[in-house]
Protein backbone atom coordinates (compact mmCIF):
# COMPACT_ATOMS: atom_id res chain seq x y z
CA UNK A 1 0.00 0.00 0.00
CA UNK A 2 1.35 3.46 -1.57
CA UNK A 3 -0.98 5.57 -0.51
CA UNK A 4 -2.09 7.38 2.42
CA UNK A 5 -2.34 5.48 6.03
CA UNK A 6 -6.00 4.85 6.93
CA UNK A 7 -7.85 7.32 8.26
CA UNK A 8 -11.03 7.69 9.66
CA UNK A 9 -14.57 8.88 7.91
CA UNK A 10 -16.95 10.98 8.84
CA UNK A 11 -19.74 8.50 10.29
CA UNK A 12 -23.32 9.30 10.18
CA UNK A 13 -25.28 10.38 13.31
CA UNK A 14 -26.42 7.54 14.89
CA UNK A 15 -23.92 5.07 13.79
CA UNK A 16 -21.32 3.18 15.91
CA UNK A 17 -17.65 4.28 16.09
CA UNK A 18 -15.74 3.92 13.13
CA UNK A 19 -12.96 0.69 12.69
CA UNK A 20 -9.47 0.97 12.01
CA UNK A 21 -8.22 -1.81 9.65
CA UNK A 22 -6.73 -3.67 12.52
CA UNK A 23 -10.31 -3.59 13.98
CA UNK A 24 -11.29 -5.63 11.02
CA UNK A 25 -10.98 -9.03 12.64
CA UNK A 26 -13.64 -8.52 15.47
CA UNK A 27 -16.07 -8.27 12.91
CA UNK A 28 -15.00 -11.57 10.98
CA UNK A 29 -14.30 -9.47 7.89
CA UNK A 30 -11.52 -11.56 6.89
CA UNK A 31 -13.66 -14.60 6.57
CA UNK A 32 -15.83 -13.26 3.95
CA UNK A 33 -15.09 -13.82 0.20
CA UNK A 34 -15.24 -11.08 -2.74
CA UNK A 35 -15.39 -12.20 -6.00
CA UNK A 36 -12.13 -11.35 -8.41
CA UNK A 37 -14.27 -9.52 -10.90
CA UNK A 38 -15.61 -7.08 -9.00
CA UNK A 39 -12.33 -6.50 -6.44
CA UNK A 40 -10.98 -5.68 -9.72
CA UNK A 41 -13.07 -3.08 -10.73
CA UNK A 42 -12.61 -0.83 -6.69
CA UNK A 43 -10.03 1.66 -6.74
CA UNK A 44 -7.36 1.47 -3.82
CA UNK A 45 -10.04 2.21 -1.06
CA UNK A 46 -12.66 -0.15 -0.19
CA UNK A 47 -15.89 1.26 1.60
CA UNK A 48 -18.02 -1.35 3.98
CA UNK A 49 -21.06 0.21 5.90
CA UNK A 50 -22.17 -2.30 8.49
CA UNK A 51 -25.18 -0.60 9.62
CA UNK A 52 -26.93 -3.10 11.45
CA UNK A 53 -23.94 -3.50 13.67
CA UNK A 54 -24.05 0.58 13.85
CA UNK A 55 -20.74 0.64 12.08
CA UNK A 56 -18.91 1.99 9.51
CA UNK A 57 -15.59 1.13 7.92
CA UNK A 58 -13.08 3.18 5.50
CA UNK A 59 -9.75 0.21 4.26
CA UNK A 60 -7.43 0.15 2.31
CA UNK A 61 -7.39 -2.86 0.02
CA UNK A 62 -3.93 -3.84 1.26
CA UNK A 63 -5.19 -4.29 4.66
CA UNK A 64 -8.98 -5.55 3.92
CA UNK A 65 -9.67 -9.18 4.38
CA UNK A 66 -11.58 -9.11 0.84
CA UNK A 67 -8.21 -8.47 -0.66
CA UNK A 68 -6.17 -11.22 1.57
CA UNK A 69 -6.81 -13.77 -1.32
CA UNK A 70 -4.84 -11.94 -3.75
CA UNK A 71 -2.14 -11.68 -1.12
CA UNK A 72 -2.45 -15.18 -0.65
CA UNK A 73 -1.99 -15.92 -3.91
CA UNK A 74 1.72 -14.81 -4.24
CA UNK A 75 2.18 -18.03 -2.07
CA UNK A 76 0.56 -20.13 -3.62
CA UNK A 77 2.13 -22.80 -6.63
CA UNK A 78 1.05 -22.22 -10.11
CA UNK A 79 -1.90 -23.55 -11.31
CA UNK A 80 0.31 -26.52 -13.39
CA UNK A 81 1.57 -27.50 -9.66
CA UNK A 82 -1.56 -28.83 -9.06
CA UNK A 83 -2.40 -30.60 -12.38
CA UNK A 84 -0.77 -34.28 -12.19
CA UNK A 85 0.38 -35.57 -15.71
CA UNK A 86 -0.02 -39.54 -15.91
CA UNK A 87 1.80 -41.27 -18.94
CA UNK A 88 0.45 -43.96 -21.26
CA UNK A 89 -3.43 -43.18 -19.94
CA UNK A 90 -5.64 -44.68 -21.39
CA UNK A 91 -3.34 -46.27 -23.53
CA UNK A 92 0.39 -46.00 -24.57
CA UNK A 93 1.92 -42.46 -25.63
CA UNK A 94 -1.07 -40.71 -24.37
CA UNK A 95 -0.19 -38.13 -21.03
CA UNK A 96 -3.38 -37.83 -19.06
CA UNK A 97 -3.89 -34.45 -17.33
CA UNK A 98 -5.99 -35.15 -14.14
CA UNK A 99 -7.98 -32.24 -12.55
CA UNK A 100 -8.59 -34.15 -9.65
CA UNK A 101 -5.80 -33.27 -8.02
CA UNK A 102 -6.78 -29.84 -8.38
CA UNK A 103 -10.06 -30.45 -7.06
CA UNK A 104 -8.95 -32.09 -3.73
CA UNK A 105 -6.83 -29.06 -2.60
CA UNK A 106 -8.52 -25.99 -1.32
CA UNK A 107 -5.56 -23.99 -3.11
CA UNK A 108 -5.96 -25.72 -6.44
CA UNK A 109 -9.53 -25.46 -6.56
CA UNK A 110 -9.89 -21.89 -5.32
CA UNK A 111 -6.76 -21.12 -7.86
CA UNK A 112 -8.50 -22.75 -10.79
CA UNK A 113 -12.07 -21.03 -10.35
CA UNK A 114 -10.16 -18.15 -9.70
CA UNK A 115 -8.01 -17.54 -12.89
CA UNK A 116 -10.63 -19.24 -14.96
CA UNK A 117 -12.98 -16.04 -13.85
CA UNK A 118 -10.39 -14.18 -14.31
CA UNK A 119 -9.60 -15.26 -18.09
CA UNK A 120 -13.76 -14.21 -18.86
CA UNK A 121 -12.29 -10.43 -18.52
CA UNK A 122 -14.78 -7.32 -18.66
CA UNK A 123 -16.91 -8.59 -21.35
CA UNK A 124 -20.82 -8.30 -20.41
CA UNK A 125 -22.87 -11.51 -20.30
CA UNK A 126 -25.70 -12.70 -18.77
CA UNK A 127 -25.14 -16.30 -18.35
CA UNK A 128 -22.85 -19.14 -17.51
CA UNK A 129 -23.17 -22.25 -19.70
CA UNK A 130 -21.28 -25.24 -18.42
CA UNK A 131 -20.81 -28.77 -20.25
CA UNK A 132 -21.06 -31.95 -18.95
CA UNK A 133 -19.78 -32.71 -16.72
CA UNK A 134 -16.41 -31.29 -15.59
CA UNK A 135 -17.42 -27.97 -16.93
CA UNK A 136 -20.22 -27.83 -14.02
CA UNK A 137 -17.46 -28.21 -11.51
CA UNK A 138 -15.92 -24.46 -12.80
CA UNK A 139 -18.89 -22.94 -14.51
CA UNK A 140 -21.16 -23.47 -11.09
CA UNK A 141 -18.67 -21.67 -8.67
CA UNK A 142 -17.42 -19.15 -11.37
CA UNK A 143 -21.49 -17.82 -12.01
CA UNK A 144 -22.36 -18.22 -8.06
CA UNK A 145 -19.11 -15.61 -7.63
CA UNK A 146 -19.86 -13.40 -10.31
CA UNK A 147 -24.09 -13.95 -9.50
CA UNK A 148 -24.63 -14.89 -13.06
CA UNK A 149 -27.08 -17.93 -14.20
CA UNK A 150 -25.73 -21.05 -14.87
CA UNK A 151 -26.76 -23.68 -17.41
CA UNK A 152 -26.30 -26.70 -18.02
CA UNK A 153 -25.36 -28.54 -21.44
CA UNK A 154 -25.90 -32.26 -20.93
CA UNK A 155 -25.31 -35.35 -23.05
CA UNK A 156 -29.16 -36.02 -24.83
CA UNK A 157 -32.00 -37.50 -22.70
CA UNK A 158 -30.72 -36.47 -19.46
CA UNK A 159 -32.59 -32.90 -19.36
CA UNK A 160 -36.45 -33.19 -18.25
CA UNK A 161 -38.30 -30.28 -19.91
CA UNK A 162 -38.33 -29.22 -23.38
CA UNK A 163 -34.64 -29.24 -25.42
CA UNK A 164 -32.53 -28.36 -28.11
CA UNK A 165 -30.03 -30.81 -29.01
CA UNK A 166 -27.30 -31.65 -31.72
CA UNK A 167 -25.42 -34.06 -33.07
CA UNK A 168 -21.54 -34.27 -33.72
CA UNK A 169 -18.77 -36.11 -34.39
CA UNK A 170 -16.29 -37.83 -32.43
CA UNK A 171 -13.07 -39.88 -33.39
CA UNK A 172 -15.34 -43.16 -33.13
CA UNK A 173 -18.96 -42.68 -33.73
CA UNK A 174 -20.82 -39.46 -32.85
CA UNK A 175 -22.92 -38.00 -29.58
CA UNK A 176 -25.31 -35.58 -28.95
CA UNK A 177 -26.09 -32.84 -25.96
CA UNK A 178 -28.59 -30.96 -25.24
CA UNK A 179 -30.33 -27.90 -23.44
CA UNK A 180 -33.14 -26.90 -22.32
CA UNK A 181 -35.06 -24.43 -24.66
CA UNK A 182 -36.33 -22.36 -22.19
CA UNK A 183 -33.39 -21.75 -20.59
CA UNK A 184 -31.58 -19.40 -23.91
CA UNK A 185 -33.54 -16.17 -25.40
CA UNK A 186 -32.83 -14.85 -28.47
CA UNK A 187 -29.99 -12.27 -27.80
CA UNK A 188 -28.44 -13.37 -24.64
CA UNK A 189 -24.84 -13.31 -23.98
CA UNK A 190 -23.31 -16.67 -22.43
CA UNK A 191 -19.97 -17.53 -21.42
CA UNK A 192 -19.00 -21.38 -22.40
CA UNK A 193 -17.20 -23.36 -19.77
CA UNK A 194 -15.70 -26.95 -19.61
CA UNK A 195 -12.30 -28.41 -18.60
CA UNK A 196 -10.20 -29.30 -21.41
CA UNK A 197 -9.66 -28.29 -25.28
CA UNK A 198 -8.97 -31.28 -27.03
CA UNK A 199 -9.95 -31.48 -30.64
CA UNK A 200 -12.66 -29.01 -29.87
CA UNK A 201 -15.48 -30.82 -30.87
CA UNK A 202 -17.77 -30.71 -27.82
CA UNK A 203 -17.35 -27.41 -27.38
CA UNK A 204 -17.82 -26.34 -31.34
CA UNK A 205 -21.57 -28.22 -30.89
CA UNK A 206 -22.35 -26.49 -27.74
CA UNK A 207 -21.46 -23.29 -29.57
CA UNK A 208 -24.11 -23.89 -32.79
CA UNK A 209 -26.21 -25.18 -30.31
CA UNK A 210 -26.99 -22.23 -28.24
CA UNK A 211 -26.19 -19.75 -31.32
CA UNK A 212 -28.98 -21.74 -33.02
CA UNK A 213 -31.35 -20.33 -30.26
CA UNK A 214 -30.20 -16.97 -30.72
CA UNK A 215 -27.55 -16.43 -27.81
CA UNK A 216 -24.69 -15.01 -28.48
CA UNK A 217 -21.30 -16.69 -27.55
CA UNK A 218 -19.04 -14.24 -26.07
CA UNK A 219 -16.12 -16.25 -24.70
CA UNK A 220 -15.15 -19.44 -24.42
CA UNK A 221 -13.15 -20.92 -21.09
CA UNK A 222 -11.13 -23.77 -19.95
CA UNK A 223 -9.09 -24.83 -17.36
CA UNK A 224 -6.88 -26.98 -19.91
CA UNK A 225 -6.19 -26.90 -23.53
CA UNK A 226 -3.88 -29.66 -25.88
CA UNK A 227 -2.29 -27.45 -27.94
CA UNK A 228 -1.48 -30.05 -30.57
CA UNK A 229 -5.32 -31.14 -31.41
CA UNK A 230 -5.44 -28.10 -32.51
CA UNK A 231 -9.11 -27.82 -30.81
CA UNK A 232 -8.86 -23.90 -30.58
CA UNK A 233 -8.91 -24.05 -35.00
CA UNK A 234 -12.45 -24.93 -34.16
CA UNK A 235 -13.59 -21.97 -32.72
CA UNK A 236 -12.36 -19.51 -34.60
CA UNK A 237 -14.37 -16.49 -34.45
CA UNK A 238 -14.90 -16.78 -30.68
CA UNK A 239 -12.54 -15.37 -28.24
CA UNK A 240 -11.18 -18.34 -26.04
CA UNK A 241 -9.28 -18.37 -22.87
CA UNK A 242 -7.22 -21.33 -21.28
CA UNK A 243 -5.42 -21.04 -17.72
CA UNK A 244 -2.87 -23.46 -18.49
CA UNK A 245 -1.65 -24.77 -22.21
CA UNK A 246 0.30 -27.94 -23.20
CA UNK A 247 2.21 -27.95 -26.21
CA UNK A 248 1.46 -31.82 -26.92
CA UNK A 249 -1.47 -33.80 -27.11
Amino acid sequence: WSGPSPRRMKRPAGTGPVLSPNENQALGVENLRFPLALRRRFDKILLLSFREKGMAVETPLKYSAFWAGEERRGHMSKMEDYIISIPDYPKPGIIFRDITSVLRDADGLRLAVDEMTQRIGDVQFDAIVGLESRGFLFGMPMAYNLHKAFIPIRKRGKLPRETAHISYDLEYGSAEIEVHKEDITPGMRVVVVDDLIATGGTLEAAVQLLEGLGAKVVKVVCLLELKGLHGRDRLAGYPTETVVAYEGK
